[in-house]
């Protein structure tokens, strides 16, 4: 569960303001002002992203596998309109067929270190994904050991590109970029 008090403080904000930063000149660069028109979050976590995909769909389902995560993100974007909250697990429960425009995994399936679980996510998220739709997933790379942290994969980003095409969709974008004053780097992969 994600600590409530832990998401009042500074680094908290200051996290969401660099990412927030990050996404808008990524999202301007790669699609414009295109306005997607059904868009699934999945693993949305505090839903500290949620306004700013709510500006980029018409119709936004947040998912998470944290019922706690899942309340507090339900209370702090309940202004928002046209978004609804689901408590799943990507790797157990099937998302609908072919009804996203848009699928999107900021940090959330390198959480899952089962290969076999973690791949059957990305898999989970092709067959979500209308045709001509766009799957983008940002993850964190360590600076090539083990991560320090249990629950994070440290797949290379050659594993998930090899994972989602096999499930049938393309990489149009990849991007690696350093973290800032940490020896991680983020995987910017868009299918």
């Amino acid at each position: 569960p994600v600590p409530v008090d832990a998401q009042q403080d500074h680094a908290y904000a200051q996290r969401t303001h660099r990412d927030t930063d990050f996404l808008q000149s990524t999202f301007s660069s790669l699609f414009g002002q295109a306005h997607f028109k059904r868009v699934a979050d999945c693993g949305c976590g505090s839903g500290r992203l949620t306004p700013f995909l709510s500006k980029w769909s018409e119709s936004l389902d947040c998912f998470d596998i944290s019922p706690t995560a899942i309340a507090y993100a339900s209370r702090n974007n309940s202004n928002l309109p046209n978004i609804a909250f689901h408590s799943q697990d990507m790797s157990q429960t099937m998302l609908p067929a072919s009804i996203y425009d848009f699928i999107f995994d900021y940090t959330a399936v390198q959480h899952v270190s089962d290969p076999d679980q973690w791949r059957s996510v990305l898999a989970n998220y092709v067959q979500a994904c209308k045709p001509g739709g766009v799957i983008f997933l940002l993850e964190v790379l360590s600076d090539g050991k083990e991560l320090s942290v249990l629950h994070v994969s440290n797949a290379p980003p050659e594993e998930y590109i090899q994972t989602v095409e096999a499930a049938g969709a393309k990489l149009i974008h990849k991007e690696i970029a350093p973290w800032k004053d940490v020896s991680w780097k983020e995987m910017c992969l868009v299918f």
